[in-house]
């Protein structure tokens, strides 16, 4: 069973089906991996530009520091530091390159055009036995370190994760923004033109786009339309034509009528 938590109020939920967010999830934990003991796979959260809220030296917008525990010691297996040092320490060992090789078919180095280095606790995704071992996992970093601010405990139970000598790997951050992606700063009409894709307001035109990458590849409801033969290419041509009905019903008004 897969959970999808969020917590905000101004979150815009663009999926045009459950069963196409089950697909990208699937996709992206078996890409940003690595699954080391848990047969279900790390839970994902979602990436953002600012590190928050421990204080850091960046500047201007998107980065706007907090005030959260500067001095206080972390004290880990391999090393120590004071919350002060917690983004640059994220910023230099805990990121996915923002340039990568061979992405989307092509041989060439590319710039991402979503880079979201930083974690956000306020929306994540995973199976219910991973959620529970990060749960448990939170708990203990909890009982240790003190901190009752959701980002800042997620955040730190990361680092602990990453120096102690354990066999799994607990949480990974969307940092592409494929799966989700935390707007603070960023300007959602440049994210449209640098990825090609309709305004985040046209819902009709991302469901024809096929913004999110998991919409472009064939899924289980539409092998028919993709080589499939027989009763069984029949019987998925017609579960495609349904799935193509379903998603014309689900078209109304702009999310962004205001």
């Amino acid at each position: 069973m897969r959970l999808l938590i969020m917590d905000g109020y101004d979150v815009s939920f663009e999926a045009p089906s459950l069963e196409h967010l089950a697909l990208a999830f699937q996709r992206l934990q078996r890409e940003i991996g690595p699954v080391m003991s848990l047969p279900t796979g790390p839970v994902i959260f979602s990436g953002e530009a600012n590190c928050w809220p421990f204080p850091h030296p960046w500047g201007p917008e998107p980065f706007v520091s907090g005030d959260y525990r500067p001095n206080f010691m972390y004290q880990y297996e391999q090393r120590e530091m004071r919350g002060k040092e917690v983004c640059t320490f994220w910023r230099h060992h805990m990121v996915h390159p923002s340039r990568v090789i061979g992405r989307d078919g092509h041989n060439r180095t590319q710039v991402l055009p979503v880079f979201l280095p930083f974690l956000n606790s306020g929306v994540f995704m995973g199976r219910a036995r991973s959620l529970q071992q990060l749960f448990a996992f939170t708990t203990e970093v909890l009982l240790r370190f003190g901190d009752f601010d959701d980002q800042a405990l997620i955040t730190v139970a990361a680092l602990h994760a990453k120096f102690l000598r354990r066999p799994w790997v607990p949480l990974q951050v969307d940092h592409s923004g494929e799966l989700f992606a935390s707007l603070h700063g960023l300007s959602p009409e440049r994210l449209s033109n640098d990825l090609k894709a309709p305004p985040a307001c046209d819902f009709n035109g991302r469901v024809d786009h096929g913004f999110f990458k998991a919409g472009s590849r064939p899924g289980p409801w539409d092998r028919g339309t993709h080589g499939g033969n027989g009763e069984d290419g029949e019987h998925a041509a017609e579960a495609a034509a349904a799935k193509q009905m379903e998603l014309r019903e689900l078209r109304g008004s702009d999310v962004c009528d205001v």
